[in-house]
């Protein structure tokens, strides 16, 4: 809706990776956000299911 606001502000990492990608033409540095996006969203889901799930664990024994 802003369009990345004043400067790019508001940009998503996906939305960077797309247009370094596509717009810029430069699939090695879109392909790096792309992997370090990846690796965010792996530790955050991590977090949200593996703590409660080790809490349940330990709550078990």
């Amino acid at each position: 809706m802003t369009q990345g606001g004043p400067g790019g502000a508001t940009n998503l990492l996906t939305v960077y990776s797309y247009l370094l990608a596509f717009q810029a033409v430069d699939f090695g540095h879109a392909a790096a956000v792309s992997y370090i996006a990846l690796g965010m969203s792996l530790f955050v889901l991590g977090l949200l299911y593996g703590v409660p799930w080790l809490i349940a664990k330990r709550r078990a024994i």
